[in-house]
C-alpha cells in the first residue's frame, strides 16, 4: 500500500492535466494569430530593435527585441490547427506567418542597407550555423510555451523565457543582413535557423494539443483527410529539417580539417627563412576571406619573396587566403632546435564555416 501511495504521489507531481484550461488555451492561441494594427507595429519595431542590436553587437538589445516580437503567434496557431483539425485556422496562421516573414526580411534588409555600420559582428555570425542543439531548443521551447499557455494561471515568466530561448527574430534579421550585404552564405544559414525554430515550435504545439486533448474543431471528414495529409507533410519536413544540420556540420568539419592540414603543410614547406624567423601566425576572418598574419623577427622579407609566398597559396588548396607580414626587429634571433620553428603556432579566431 505504501508503495502504491508513493507511486500515486509521484504521478501527481508530474501530471499536466490537473489545472489545464483547454478552452482558454485554444482561445489564447487563436487570438495571437491575428496580424494587424498593434501586432503589425510591434513586429516592425521588434525588427528594428533586433537589427540595431545585431548591428552594434548588443546582446541586451537583441533580447529586448525577442520579448516584443509577435512572430510566435502564427507558428503556434499552425501547430494548434493541425492538432484540432481546423483548416481555416491553419490557412490563416500560415498566411500571416508568410506575411510577417516577408515584412521582417524587407525591413531588416532596408535597415542594414542604409546603416553606416557594415561590419559582420559576432552576434550576426552566431545566427548563421544551425546545429542539433537549435532543433532541441526549439522543440523544448515550444513545449514550455504550451505548458505555460495551457494553465489556468498563465505564467508570463514562461512566455518571456520561451521568447528569448527560441529567438525567432534575430536569425530573421540576420537573413536580412545577408540580403543587404549580398552574402548568400549568411542569408542561407540564418534563414535556415529561423526555419528550424518555426518548424519545431509548431511541432511542439501540435504534440501538446494532442497530449492535452484539446477539443477538436470539426468532425468533417474532408477536413480530417486534409489535416492527416498535412500531418504526413509536417512529419517529412520535420525529419528533413532535423537531419540537414548534421549534413552541414559534417561537411564543415571535414572542410575545415582539410583546410587546417593544408595550412600546416604550406607553413612547414615555405616558412623557413635564412635571415628571418617566424614568431607566430594568426588566422583572422572566415570562409573564403581569411588573412594569415605572420609575425617575423630578423631581416625584412623582400617584396618578391612575399609575392611568391602569396602565389603558392592556391597550390596548397588555400584559395581565398591572403598573407600579412608583421616585421619585428631587424636582427635575426638564434634558430630554434625543435620542430616548432618549422610549424608556427596557429591561433584561430571567429567562425570556421
Amino acid at each position: 500500500m505504501e508503495n502504491r501511495s508513493w507511486g500515486r504521489r509521484f504521478g501527481e507531481v508530474f501530471r499536466l492535466d490537473t489545472d489545464v484550461d483547454r478552452e482558454g488555451t485554444t482561445t489564447t492561441i487563436r487570438e495571437s494569430v491575428a496580424f494587424r494594427g498593434t501586432n503589425l507595429w510591434a513586429l516592425i519595431l521588434a525588427i528594428l530593435v533586433a537589427s540595431i542590436g545585431l548591428n552594434v553587437n548588443s546582446t541586451a538589445v537583441i533580447i529586448g527585441a525577442m520579448l516584443i516580437s509577435p512572430l510566435m503567434g502564427p507558428i503556434t496557431g499552425a501547430g494548434l490547427a493541425l492538432g484540432i483539425y481546423d483548416v481555416g485556422l491553419l490557412r490563416r496562421s500560415l498566411a500571416n506567418l508568410a506575411l510577417m516573414t516577408v515584412i521582417s526580411l524587407g525591413v531588416s534588409t532596408a535597415y542594414f542597407w542604409i546603416s553606416p555600420l557594415g561590419a559582420t559582428t559576432s552576434e550576426l555570425l552566431a545566427r548563421t550555423t544551425p546545429t542539433f542543439y537549435d532543433v532541441l531548443i526549439a522543440l523544448l521551447g515550444g513545449s514550455a510555451l504550451m505548458v505555460g499557455v495551457s494553465r489556468k494561471n498563465r505564467s508570463s515568466n514562461i512566455l518571456a523565457g520561451v521568447a528569448i530561448a527560441t529567438a525567432l527574430m534575430p536569425p530573421l534579421c540576420t537573413a536580412g543582413y545577408g540580403l543587404a550585404s549580398h552574402n548568400v552564405s549568411i542569408f542561407a544559414g540564418a534563414f535556415y535557423l529561423y526555419l528550424i525554430n518555426s518548424v519545431f515550435i509548431g511541432l511542439a504545439t501540435y504534440l501538446f494539443s494532442k497530449a492535452l486533448k484539446l477539443r477538436v474543431f470539426t468532425q468533417n471528414q474532408d477536413n480530417e483527410r486534409r489535416i492527416k495529409r498535412l500531418h504526413v507533410a509536417l512529419t517529412a519536413v520535420a525529419i528533413v529539417v532535423f537531419i540537414t544540420p548534421s549534413i552541414f556540420v559534417a561537411y564543415d568539419v571535414v572542410r575545415e580539417s582539410t583546410w587546417r592540414a593544408n595550412l600546416a603543410n604550406y607553413q612547414k614547406a615555405n616558412f623557413t627563412f635564412p635571415e628571418s624567423q617566424v614568431l607566430n601566425t594568426q588566422v583572422t576572418g572566415q570562409g573564403n576571406h581569411r588573412v594569415l598574419e605572420v609575425a617575423l623577427a630578423g631581416a625584412p622579407l623582400s617584396q618578391d619573396l612575399r609575392d611568391h609566398l602569396n602565389q603558392l597559396l592556391p597550390q596548397y588548396g588555400l584559395d581565398g587566403l591572403s598573407l600579412r607580414f608583421v616585421q619585428g626587429t631587424t636582427e635575426a634571433p638564434s634558430p630554434k632546435s625543435s620542430v616548432e620553428s618549422l610549424v608556427p603556432q596557429v591561433t584561430w579566431h571567429g567562425a570556421t564555416s
